[in-house]
């Protein structure tokens, strides 16, 4: 598991959910604490657990700067500078991919 991996609930007693409906996968933006946020950047998951979780591919540019915008938007102090700058990176691939 690492910082920018697509990650999908291995069972269904794990859910990724809000209020209003379910998402299938979240992207990973810290291990430890564990700290998911969905690929639109509405939702931010805090209490689930990593071993609940299994890789199954690396968010797109797009995604990345949605993540990178709700981590911004909220002042998350407990997400590193090194994180934002992977997200960075992989928004930035799109952006170079479409020059």
């Amino acid at each position: 598991m690492y910082i920018g991996a697509l990650v999908s609930p291995t069972s269904s007693n794990t859910v990724l959910a809000c209020g209003c409906g379910g998402y299938d996968c979240a992207v990973v933006v810290s291990i430890h604490p564990f700290l998911l946020i969905s690929e639109a950047g509405d939702m931010l998951w805090t209490t689930k657990r990593r071993d609940d979780f299994a890789v199954v591919g690396q968010v797109g540019p797009q995604s990345a700067q949605n993540v990178l915008d709700r981590i911004e938007r909220d002042s998350m102090a407990s997400v590193p500078e090194s994180t934002k700058s992977i997200l960075r990176d992989l928004a930035f691939a799109g952006f170079a991919a479409t020059i």
